[in-house]
């Protein structure tokens, strides 16, 4: 803090002020105060003491006092430029900008080669948005003292404000090389460095300022930001908990769930969905979290309760519709799904997913012409997403047209190559379209993306039989059953390769247990019944087919 000239500076006023500096510097601001009073009370006309009073409230945030001593000060010399500066800091503070211009316009008549008064002035000018003018301000006073991180500081916000974000970032970066503890600074080069998309680098930013300022709770949250930008979940979490530890707020706790919910932590999520709920019981956000949180952890009913919640606050949330639809899907409530995802559909008709998801529930309710619908238009509304593609060629091969579906999945295959789903997919129908050669390269294929598939080793075991491949078949299905040793299916398939290959004795056995797995199904019954009549167990024979008979006897006649 400058040592203010005047009457007495040499006396007992000087030496007044001088303790009173040395106080403040020590930490103790109101004895400061103290001895500045009495020193006014000494010496009533000394501008310079009021000149430091004036300062001194300044710094402790007491603008209006500030502003009172100051235009006293000035009163008593008008030619103090410091108390012209101050009483401009002043009327700033204050938000009166164009009295704060001229009280800085005073003092650089009386101090024209003061850096700082320049870019004050500049400051000011921009405040009142006569930028150009403010630009010159700062040139002058970085031409006037090279070193003056204030004034760089300054012209870097003018012109990020300006649509020159590269040429502030350059000011930004001098002001921080000058002056490395200014918090403004860092503040805002982070800031101009997150707006060019360089968040690397504008992390760093926030990081040093929040280590330059612990106790701000926006160098936490700008730097979690940056770290959320950048797919950084988990390094995100702990600058949002400083966060909320300072400042507690709904966006806060939103960010903290969200990171959360990336990283697979629903649970956790849902505290911190709560906690946002709480501090802004209206705002249906928090509760949309909740319902996606216990979404993905299964707990459809308790969702559909929040996604609830949040359309009573919003009902326009397409979003929460959505949702909503995909939890009553997976309670197999379709038709109410349906009804849901029509309503999101009707809000924001341009959205991808929900036609997904409808033409999903469509499907489950046999809806097939209708699904294709929905899911045609998904395509369209995302061409690059391969699950729409994937959903509609499911839709078309359960209304038989194989070759379209073919071409959906070939679709889904060039956008994500790497599904082993859609290979899968692909050749299930060239198997179903009589190409079990081409088949098995596909199912070969998935296996590879993905070698603990059940269902895949089932299927090559399909394609291997139609190729006539018996032994190989046996592989297959016998792989299968390794991976899943509860599926009817496999068995089923397992008792058929051993019975084309004439080992029928074997064949009975998973005959049996696909027929335990899946009581209902009278083909291990019927297929059992075969092999025991070629063994001449007849007796036996008669029984399976009875109870095949009893369970669908216009299928056990057909097979007969």
């Amino acid at each position: 803090m400058s040592r203010p000239q005047g009457e007495g500076s040499g006396g007992e006023a000087g030496r007044c002020a001088r303790e009173a500096v040395a106080l403040h510097e020590g930490g103790n601001s109101s004895a400061a105060l103290a001895r500045i009073g009495e020193g006014i009370a000494e010496y009533p006309k000394d501008a310079g003491l009021r000149t430091l009073k004036a300062k001194l409230l300044f710094m402790l945030g007491m603008h209006k006092e500030s502003l009172e001593a100051s235009s006293r000060a000035i009163s008593l010399d008008p030619g103090r430029a410091g108390a012209h500066a101050t009483r401009g800091a002043a009327l700033a503070s204050l938000g009166d900008h164009a009295a704060a211009l001229a009280s800085f316009r005073s003092a650089i008549e009386l101090d024209p080669g003061d850096a700082t008064y320049h870019a004050n002035i500049g400051l000011e000018l921009h405040n009142l948005g006569r930028d150009g003018e403010a630009i010159k301000s700062l040139d002058r006073s970085v031409e006037l003292d090279p070193g003056a991180a204030h004034a760089y500081g300054v012209r870097a916000v003018i012109r990020r404000a300006l649509g020159s974000p590269e040429e502030a970032l350059a000011d930004l970066d001098r002001a921080v090389e000058l002056d490395p503890g200014n918090a403004t600074a860092h503040s805002e080069r982070g800031a101009t460095l997150a707006g060019l998309g360089r968040h690397e680098e504008a992390a760093g930013a926030f990081a040093r300022l929040a280590e330059i300022d612990p106790g701000g709770a926006d160098a936490h949250r700008n730097l979690a930001g940056c770290l959320l930008r950048l797919g950084r979940h988990a390094e995100a979490l702990g600058p949002l908990g400083r966060e909320i530890a300072l400042a507690p707020s709904c966006g806060a706790h939103l960010n903290r769930a969200g990171a959360l919910g990336r990283l697979g932590r629903h649970a956790e999520a849902i505290a911190d969905f709560e906690a946002a709920a709480a501090l802004d019981p209206h705002a249906a956000g928090p509760h949309f979290g909740i319902g996606i949180a216990l979404f993905q952890l299964g707990r459809h009913g308790e969702a559909i309760a929040s996604l609830d919640r949040a359309l009573e606050i919003d009902p326009k949330m397409a979003r929460a519709h959505t949702v909503r639809g995909e939890s009553l899907a997976s309670m197999g409530r379709h038709a109410e799904a349906i009804e849901a995802l029509e309503r999101a559909a009707r809000l924001d008709p341009g959205d991808a997913k929900t036609r997904l998801c409808l033409g999903g529930a469509l499907r489950a309710m046999g809806r097939h012409a209708e699904a294709i619908e929905a899911l045609d238009l998904a395509a369209r509304l995302d061409p690059n997403a391969a699950g729409a593609h994937m959903a509609r060629a499911g839709a078309l091969r359960a209304e038989g047209r194989r070759g379209e579906a073919l071409e959906s999945v070939e679709r889904a295959i060039a956008l994500d190559p790497e599904s082993a789903e859609a290979q899968v997919n692909r050749g299930v129908l060239l198997s179903e379209m009589g190409r079990p050669a081409e088949a098995l390269e596909s199912l070969d294929r998935a296996i590879g993306r993905d070698p603990a598939g059940a269902a895949t080793h089932n299927e090559r075991g399909l394609a291997l039989r139609a190729m006539g491949r018996h032994e190989d078949a046996l592989e297959s299905y016998k792989r299968a059953l390794e991976l899943d040793p509860g599926d009817a299916r496999i068995h089923f398939n397992v008792g058929t390769a051993l019975r084309d290959l004439g080992r029928l004795e074997e064949a009975l056995e998973p005959f049996s247990r696909s027929a335990e797995l899946a009581p209902d199904d009278p083909s291990p019954h019927h297929d059992r019944a075969v092999v025991l009549t070629a063994l001449g167990r007849d007796a036996e024979a008669v029984d399976s087919f009875g109870r095949a008979l009893s369970l669908d006897p216009k299928k056990a006649i057909s097979h007969a």
